[in-house]
C-alpha cells in the first residue's frame, strides 16, 4: 500500500509542479480538474443542510490532491495565499526551491 501511496504522490506532485511552471511567476488556482485528474460528479448543494446530496464518494485522486499541496507548501517548494481542500488551492506559486527541482533557475536570482 505505501508503495501505490508513493506513485500516486509522485504523479499528482509532477502535475502540480508542471502546471505551477507554466504559470510561473503568476500566481495559480489549482483543483483536481485542472490537473486532468479524476473528480467525482458532487451532487447537488443544499442550503439547509449544507451537505451534497446524491454526489459520488471522493476519487483516488481527489483524496490525494490536497494532502500533496499541503506537503509541497509546508516542505518550501510552493508558496500558497489560501487553500480550501473543497474548491481548490489558490494564488500558487513556485518558489526558489520549487525552480531549483525543476532546474529552471532564473538568471536574475543567480549570483553574479
Amino acid at each position: 500500500m505505501r508503495e501505490q501511496n508513493l506513485v500516486k504522490f509522485d504523479e499528482v506532485t509532477e502535475k502540480v509542479l508542471n502546471y505551477l511552471k507554466m504559470s510561473f511567476p503568476i500566481p495559480a488556482t489549482i483543483g483536481p480538474g485542472s490537473l486532468n485528474l479524476a473528480v467525482s460528479e458532487k451532487g447537488e448543494y443544499d442550503p439547509v443542510t449544507g451537505d451534497q446530496t446524491e454526489g459520488e464518494p471522493a476519487t483516488e485522486d481527489e483524496k490525494f490532491f490536497g494532502p500533496v499541496i499541503e506537503w509541497l507548501y509546508l516542505s518550501g517548494y510552493i508558496h500558497a495565499k489560501k487553500s480550501s481542500h473543497q474548491s481548490g488551492f489558490f494564488g500558487l506559486v513556485l518558489t526558489e526551491k520549487g525552480l531549483d527541482i525543476l532546474g529552471m533557475k532564473p538568471f536574475s536570482l543567480s549570483r553574479r
